[in-house]
């Protein structure tokens, strides 16, 4: 019973995935570089003031979360349209000259995946937008310095 419930969210996850869009609410969700190295993302965050995006709760923000990143919760909710929460902040908070670098805990989002898509789409495009893969729970995991 247990794999036909794990084969039944797999499957849902997926057509979910297929109708996610972009905060303008018509093009499909742009492109993003992905960063998978530990290595790479902390030279990152070690130069002169990244523009880093932690997009998970408020509370898990507040317990920790990587040196200079500011806190834009994205949930589905607030992710529909250029009018919702998330992508108003962005684009009020973050300057398109340079880029943004992302990342979050999937484990309690897990269509988190789609939130650089999103940025990219407000204007940073591909080569602006950047993604932490590991998230949260990979900094922590490497050593990586954490403020609260």
């Amino acid at each position: 019973m247990k794999k036909l419930y794990g084969i039944v969210f797999c499957l849902a996850s997926f057509l979910v995935s297929l109708n996610l869009v972009s905060c303008d609410g018509d093009n499909p969700i742009g492109g993003y570089i992905v960063i998978r190295n530990f290595s790479d993302f902390q030279k990152i965050v070690a130069t002169d003031a990244p523009q880093i995006v932690d997009y998970r709760c408020r509370d898990s923000f507040a317990v920790g979360h990587i040196r200079g990143a500011v806190n834009i919760e994205a949930t589905p909710e607030n992710t529909q349209n250029q009018n919702s929460g998330f992508c108003q902040a962005i684009k009020k908070r973050f300057r398109k000259d340079r880029s943004v670098f992302l990342y979050g805990d999937d484990s309690k989002f897990p269509e988190g995946f789609y939130v650089p898509g999103i940025v990219s789409d407000l204007g940073w495009g591909k080569n602006g937008t950047y993604y932490f893969l590991p998230g949260y729970k990979g900094w922590v995991e490497n050593g990586g310095e954490i403020e609260k």
